[in-house]
Protein backbone atom coordinates (compact mmCIF):
# COMPACT_ATOMS: atom_id res chain seq x y z
CA UNK A 1 0.00 0.00 0.00
CA UNK A 2 1.43 3.41 -1.00
CA UNK A 3 1.77 6.25 1.47
CA UNK A 4 -0.91 8.27 -0.35
CA UNK A 5 -3.45 5.45 -0.35
CA UNK A 6 -2.60 4.64 3.28
CA UNK A 7 -3.17 8.27 4.25
CA UNK A 8 -6.49 8.34 2.38
CA UNK A 9 -7.66 5.16 4.10
CA UNK A 10 -6.64 6.57 7.47
CA UNK A 11 -8.57 9.79 6.80
CA UNK A 12 -11.63 7.81 5.73
CA UNK A 13 -11.45 5.75 8.92
CA UNK A 14 -11.18 8.91 11.00
CA UNK A 15 -14.22 10.44 9.30
CA UNK A 16 -16.25 7.26 9.82
CA UNK A 17 -15.24 7.24 13.47
CA UNK A 18 -16.33 10.87 13.90
CA UNK A 19 -19.62 10.14 12.12
CA UNK A 20 -20.28 7.42 14.70
CA UNK A 21 -19.72 9.92 17.51
CA UNK A 22 -16.14 9.02 18.45
CA UNK A 23 -12.84 10.88 18.20
CA UNK A 24 -9.57 9.14 17.32
CA UNK A 25 -7.22 9.44 20.29
CA UNK A 26 -4.52 6.85 19.57
CA UNK A 27 -2.15 6.57 16.58
CA UNK A 28 -2.97 3.97 13.96
CA UNK A 29 -0.05 1.58 13.50
CA UNK A 30 -1.81 -1.48 12.11
CA UNK A 31 -2.84 -1.99 8.50
CA UNK A 32 -5.37 -4.58 7.33
CA UNK A 33 -2.43 -6.86 6.44
CA UNK A 34 -0.76 -6.55 9.85
CA UNK A 35 -4.08 -7.00 11.68
CA UNK A 36 -4.79 -10.14 9.68
CA UNK A 37 -1.31 -11.41 10.51
CA UNK A 38 -1.93 -10.65 14.19
CA UNK A 39 -5.20 -12.59 14.18
CA UNK A 40 -3.56 -15.55 12.48
CA UNK A 41 -0.59 -15.66 14.84
CA UNK A 42 -2.79 -15.27 17.93
CA UNK A 43 -4.88 -18.30 17.04
CA UNK A 44 -2.19 -20.27 15.15
CA UNK A 45 -4.53 -23.24 14.97
CA UNK A 46 -2.14 -25.59 13.26
CA UNK A 47 0.53 -25.15 15.95
CA UNK A 48 -1.99 -25.60 18.76
CA UNK A 49 -3.40 -28.69 17.08
CA UNK A 50 0.04 -30.15 16.47
CA UNK A 51 1.12 -29.65 20.06
CA UNK A 52 -1.98 -31.33 21.52
CA UNK A 53 -2.86 -33.91 18.88
CA UNK A 54 -1.26 -36.68 20.93
CA UNK A 55 -3.77 -36.10 23.73
CA UNK A 56 -6.65 -35.92 21.24
CA UNK A 57 -5.69 -39.18 19.55
CA UNK A 58 -5.36 -40.92 22.91
CA UNK A 59 -8.69 -39.72 24.32
CA UNK A 60 -10.86 -39.48 21.20
CA UNK A 61 -8.92 -41.38 18.53
CA UNK A 62 -8.86 -40.25 14.91
CA UNK A 63 -12.57 -39.53 14.39
CA UNK A 64 -12.88 -37.45 17.54
CA UNK A 65 -9.77 -35.48 16.62
CA UNK A 66 -10.92 -34.94 13.04
CA UNK A 67 -14.57 -34.00 13.59
CA UNK A 68 -13.91 -31.74 16.56
CA UNK A 69 -12.08 -29.28 14.30
CA UNK A 70 -15.00 -28.31 12.00
CA UNK A 71 -17.38 -28.24 14.98
CA UNK A 72 -15.05 -25.90 16.86
CA UNK A 73 -14.62 -23.86 13.67
CA UNK A 74 -18.37 -23.34 13.31
CA UNK A 75 -18.73 -22.30 16.95
CA UNK A 76 -15.78 -19.92 16.70
CA UNK A 77 -17.23 -18.39 13.54
CA UNK A 78 -20.52 -17.69 15.33
CA UNK A 79 -18.65 -15.94 18.15
CA UNK A 80 -16.55 -14.00 15.61
CA UNK A 81 -19.63 -12.79 13.74
CA UNK A 82 -21.15 -11.54 16.98
CA UNK A 83 -17.96 -9.72 17.94
CA UNK A 84 -17.68 -8.27 14.42
CA UNK A 85 -21.21 -6.87 14.71
CA UNK A 86 -20.40 -5.26 18.06
CA UNK A 87 -17.09 -3.91 16.75
CA UNK A 88 -18.81 -2.30 13.76
CA UNK A 89 -21.41 -0.68 16.02
CA UNK A 90 -18.96 0.42 18.75
CA UNK A 91 -15.46 0.76 17.17
CA UNK A 92 -13.52 1.65 20.31
CA UNK A 93 -10.33 0.28 21.87
CA UNK A 94 -12.18 -0.75 25.04
CA UNK A 95 -13.93 -3.52 23.10
CA UNK A 96 -15.65 -6.04 25.40
CA UNK A 97 -15.92 -3.97 28.57
CA UNK A 98 -17.34 -1.04 26.59
CA UNK A 99 -19.71 -3.27 24.62
CA UNK A 100 -20.98 -4.77 27.88
CA UNK A 101 -21.80 -1.30 29.14
CA UNK A 102 -23.61 -0.32 25.95
CA UNK A 103 -25.80 -3.42 25.52
CA UNK A 104 -26.60 -4.23 29.16
CA UNK A 105 -29.67 -2.97 31.04
CA UNK A 106 -29.20 0.42 32.68
CA UNK A 107 -29.08 -1.00 36.21
CA UNK A 108 -26.46 -3.60 35.18
CA UNK A 109 -24.23 -1.42 32.99
CA UNK A 110 -21.50 -0.56 35.57
CA UNK A 111 -21.33 -4.10 36.96
CA UNK A 112 -21.27 -5.74 33.51
CA UNK A 113 -18.53 -3.40 32.32
CA UNK A 114 -16.44 -3.84 35.49
CA UNK A 115 -16.78 -7.63 35.45
CA UNK A 116 -15.98 -7.93 31.75
CA UNK A 117 -13.00 -5.61 32.04
CA UNK A 118 -11.43 -7.65 34.82
CA UNK A 119 -12.20 -10.92 33.04
CA UNK A 120 -10.35 -9.59 29.99
CA UNK A 121 -7.34 -8.51 32.05
CA UNK A 122 -7.17 -11.85 33.87
CA UNK A 123 -7.52 -13.61 30.52
CA UNK A 124 -4.52 -11.67 29.18
CA UNK A 125 -2.48 -12.61 32.24
CA UNK A 126 -3.37 -16.28 32.01
CA UNK A 127 -2.84 -16.43 28.25
CA UNK A 128 0.57 -14.77 28.52
CA UNK A 129 1.59 -17.11 31.33
CA UNK A 130 0.33 -20.18 29.48
CA UNK A 131 2.10 -19.32 26.23
CA UNK A 132 5.35 -18.45 28.02
CA UNK A 133 5.22 -21.74 29.91
CA UNK A 134 4.56 -23.67 26.71
CA UNK A 135 7.40 -21.95 24.82
CA UNK A 136 9.85 -22.45 27.69
CA UNK A 137 8.96 -26.15 27.70
CA UNK A 138 9.52 -26.35 23.94
CA UNK A 139 12.92 -24.66 24.26
CA UNK A 140 14.03 -27.17 26.88
CA UNK A 141 12.73 -30.06 24.77
CA UNK A 142 14.85 -28.86 21.85
CA UNK A 143 17.91 -28.53 24.10
CA UNK A 144 17.26 -32.01 25.49
CA UNK A 145 17.02 -33.44 21.97
CA UNK A 146 20.40 -31.95 21.06
CA UNK A 147 22.06 -32.84 24.35
CA UNK A 148 20.52 -36.10 25.65
CA UNK A 149 22.89 -36.27 28.64
CA UNK A 150 21.96 -32.80 29.88
CA UNK A 151 20.47 -32.81 33.39
CA UNK A 152 17.36 -30.64 33.14
CA UNK A 153 16.14 -28.88 36.31
CA UNK A 154 12.77 -27.32 37.02
CA UNK A 155 14.33 -23.95 37.74
CA UNK A 156 15.73 -23.91 34.19
CA UNK A 157 12.21 -23.75 32.81
CA UNK A 158 11.18 -21.16 35.38
CA UNK A 159 14.05 -18.83 34.44
CA UNK A 160 13.23 -19.14 30.73
CA UNK A 161 9.55 -18.58 31.54
CA UNK A 162 10.29 -15.36 33.44
CA UNK A 163 12.68 -14.18 30.72
CA UNK A 164 10.04 -14.68 28.02
CA UNK A 165 7.47 -12.67 29.97
CA UNK A 166 9.92 -9.79 30.47
CA UNK A 167 10.96 -9.88 26.81
CA UNK A 168 7.31 -9.66 25.71
CA UNK A 169 6.66 -6.84 28.20
CA UNK A 170 9.71 -4.87 27.07
CA UNK A 171 8.79 -5.34 23.41
CA UNK A 172 5.30 -3.92 23.97
CA UNK A 173 6.63 -0.96 25.96
CA UNK A 174 9.76 0.07 24.06
CA UNK A 175 9.29 -1.27 20.52
CA UNK A 176 5.54 -0.95 19.98
CA UNK A 177 6.10 0.64 16.55
CA UNK A 178 7.79 -2.58 15.37
CA UNK A 179 4.92 -4.86 16.39
CA UNK A 180 3.02 -4.66 13.04
CA UNK A 181 6.18 -5.69 11.16
CA UNK A 182 6.83 -8.44 13.70
CA UNK A 183 3.29 -9.77 13.19
CA UNK A 184 3.89 -10.02 9.44
CA UNK A 185 7.21 -11.81 9.93
CA UNK A 186 5.68 -14.34 12.34
CA UNK A 187 2.76 -14.90 9.97
CA UNK A 188 5.09 -15.66 7.06
CA UNK A 189 7.23 -17.92 9.25
CA UNK A 190 4.14 -19.77 10.47
CA UNK A 191 2.82 -20.36 6.95
CA UNK A 192 6.23 -21.56 5.76
CA UNK A 193 6.65 -23.98 8.66
CA UNK A 194 3.08 -25.25 8.18
CA UNK A 195 3.80 -25.94 4.52
CA UNK A 196 7.15 -27.58 5.29
CA UNK A 197 5.63 -29.76 8.02
CA UNK A 198 2.71 -30.85 5.85
CA UNK A 199 4.94 -31.70 2.87
CA UNK A 200 7.39 -33.58 5.09
CA UNK A 201 4.63 -35.69 6.64
CA UNK A 202 3.25 -36.59 3.21
CA UNK A 203 6.68 -37.52 1.87
CA UNK A 204 8.14 -39.56 4.74
CA UNK A 205 4.97 -41.39 5.87
CA UNK A 206 4.81 -44.87 4.37
CA UNK A 207 2.02 -46.63 6.25
CA UNK A 208 -1.48 -45.15 6.27
CA UNK A 209 -4.59 -45.98 8.30
CA UNK A 210 -7.81 -46.95 6.56
CA UNK A 211 -10.50 -44.39 5.79
CA UNK A 212 -12.90 -46.22 8.12
CA UNK A 213 -10.48 -45.84 11.03
CA UNK A 214 -9.84 -42.17 10.30
CA UNK A 215 -13.48 -41.11 10.03
CA UNK A 216 -15.25 -43.45 12.46
CA UNK A 217 -12.92 -44.72 15.21
CA UNK A 218 -13.51 -43.07 18.60
CA UNK A 219 -11.68 -45.51 20.87
CA UNK A 220 -10.66 -43.99 24.21
CA UNK A 221 -7.22 -45.31 25.10
CA UNK A 222 -6.81 -43.59 28.46
CA UNK A 223 -7.95 -46.69 30.33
Amino acid sequence: MSRASSSTASNDDTLELEAAGYVQAMPRRFSLWSLGALSFTLTCTWLGTGSSIGISLTEASSAGTLWSLPIAGVMTTIVSLGMAELASAYPVAGAQYYWSFMVARDDYKPFASYLNGWMSVIGWWLASSSVSNFVSSMILDIVGAWYPDWDQKRWHQYLIYVALIWIATAANIFTAHWIPLFNKMVFILSVLTLSATTITLFVVTKDHASAEFIFTDTTNRTG
